[in-house]
């Protein structure tokens, strides 16, 4: 299975402030000279031609027969049931158009008008300060987000009140990239009847690689966390060996079995009782700059087109932290994002860098995490593609290899807990002033268990707007959310270590089964060094 994008286009040209013109059989006259078809018409300041029907007009109001016309201080062109006046309030029989202030053409089930207010006929339509293009089937507007007719919509400024519904056109998802065949993992733990470890546990200050004298301590990082989180405690002169200097935090390094970690540290506290003292500090990636307290919160917008990867950057610079949007598709792919295209004062944020980056990236659906060791922000779809598989979607996780696979025998322990969503197989998404409306679904289905629909101002591109829709589809459905506790081993190439966040990992039971890592926590107190993965796995 994957995912197509549907959604709404434009066929049509736009115009403002020109003469109207209008279809079938056309009349046009000045305020000297007249000519005239076969619906009456009348004009003031002018020599009257009668026809059929009687005529009377002047300086006051003008009333016809049949399909009868009037107005005043202006000059009509009318034929068969399109009408157009300028300055003036004009109606018509039969099929009901008014508007004021407006030059206005009307084609087939629609109006286009600049800086009015109008209404259409058959399929009526209101909008204001906009410049439409209408077609058969579909509106865009150039300060609106348009949804098609059908029902009333009503908009203004770019917010749409009413959505209704349209007739998409199909944009369907790129082509998956064949997977591979199945082969074994590149990192796995192969059965044994016991795992000999003996694990080497070092911390160390960054600025003159000092030796730290932790007791125990863990480190943790979730799909919800933007950063890894050190929590430890140990002898009562860490105390002094870890304040600020000059405002600064210290920097810590983590060396588990040689994995490497380095954080900021954000709070050492004293503990005494009975007349023992320790001492416990908290720490961050130190990509934790980039936020509250550290940074100041500052209002940011595109002045120009950039592309969403480019805005990120620009929020981040001279901060000295990177960003990584990742590999993007294809069989090099690690869950990154897919850049798009941003158009001009699409993007607007107050907040620290680090908010500004998120927004971004959250816009696609996806979510910031951060290198372990380096000062990089990595930007990563929970969904998204990744070695092997088409599309990273949850449907496609038994296809291709796994990125590690789990003996039984590595389980130290295991629980499972039901975590299901939401039964959908499509959602709307939408862009608001400068957006693009589509809706996602799963190819196969009709899309017809709709999620709410979803706005978003940075949604301008149909890449973004696949991408938040898998992010939406992807955690649908039935789900288990299994904790494992397994060791941390190293040495041999193929051994994974520490897992990492957006793994996707295979336990190879009696009946094998995928999921995807969510969250990790290592614990470390010597001798002893354990890792706990939360996986999320997909049921159907």
């Amino acid at each position: 299975m994957a995912l197509v994008l549907l959604t709404s286009q434009s066929y049509a040209c736009g115009h403002a402030a020109a003469k109207p013109l209008t279809p079938h059989v056309d009349v046009a006259y000045s305020a000297s000279s007249t000519a005239r078809t076969a619906p009456s018409v009348a004009f003031n300041v002018a020599k009257p031609i009668a026809g059929q029907s009687g005529i009377g007009w002047g300086s006051q109001k003008q009333v016809g027969n049949a399909a009868g016309v009037a107005w005043q201080d202006a000059a009509p062109i009318t034929a068969a049931a399109t009408s157009a006046s300028k300055s003036a309030i004009q109606c018509s029989t039969k099929r009901t158009v008014e508007w004021g202030n407006a030059v206005a053409r009307q084609v087939s089930a629609g109006a286009v008008t600049r800086q009015a207010v109008s209404l259409g006929i058959v399929r009526a339509v209101a909008w204001g300060d906009a410049v439409a293009h209408v077609t058969n089937q579909a509106l865009i507007t150039h300060s609106a987000v348009p949804v098609r007719l059908v029902k009333r919509v009503v908009w203004g400024a770019g917010t749409s009140i009413y959505a209704g519904s349209f007739d998409p056109i199909i944009v369907p998802a790129p082509p998956p990239p064949p997977p591979p065949p199945p082969e074994q993992a590149l990192l796995y733990i192969l059965p044994a009847r016991y795992f000999l470890m003996a694990h080497t546990i070092y911390i160390e200050r960054v600025s003159d690689s000092l030796e730290l004298p932790f007791y125990d301590y863990s480190i943790s990082a979730d799909v919800g966390s933007f950063c890894w989180s050190f929590s430890g405690s140990g002898h009562a002169s860490l105390m002094q060996l870890l304040m600020p200097i000059d405002g600064v935090p210290v920097q810590i390094r983590a060396l588990l079995d040689g994995i490497e970690f380095v954080f900021a540290v954000d709070k050492v506290s004293r503990n005494r009782s009975f007349g023992a003292s320790g001492v416990s500090v908290s720490a961050r990636s130190v990509t934790s700059s980039l936020s509250s307290p550290y940074a100041l919160s500052t209002a940011r917008s595109n002045t120009q087109g950039m592309t969403a990867y480019q805005i990120g950057t620009f929020a981040l610079q001279d901060s000295g932290i990177d960003l990584d949007f990742g590999v993007g598709a294809g069989v090099d792919a690690n869950g990154g994002i897919v850049d798009w295209l941003v158009p001009t004062d699409a993007f607007s944020n107050i907040g620290t860098p680090l908010q500004a980056v998120q927004s971004v990236v959250e816009a696609a659906g996806g979510y910031v995490q951060s290198h372990r060791s380096q000062p990089i922000l990595l930007a990563r779809h929970p969904y998204g593609f990744r070695i092997g598989d088409a599309g990273g979607a949850p449907w496609l996780w038994h296809e291709g290899s796994a990125d590690v696979e789990l003996a039984p025998d590595a389980l130290i322990t295991e629980s499972i807990e039901r975590s299901d969503g939401a039964d959908i197989n499509g959602v709307y998404v939408s862009g608001t002033t400068h957006g693009v409306l589509g809706f996602v679904k799963i190819t196969g289905s009709d899309g017809n268990k709709l999620a709410p629909m979803v706005t978003d101002s940075l949604i301008t591109h149909a890449d973004a707007a696949r991408q938040r829709g898998l992010s939406i589809l992807g955690a649908g459905g039935k789900k288990q959310s299994i904790r494992l506790d397994l060791p941390v081993l190293v040495g041999a190439p193929h051994q994974p270590g520490i897992l990492d966040i957006g793994q996707l990992v295979q336990v190879n039971s009696t009946t094998p089964w995928r999921g995807r890592v969510r969250a990790v926590q290592v614990n470390a107190r010597m001798p002893a060094l354990r890792q706990s993965v939360t996986l999320e796995r997909y049921l159907g």
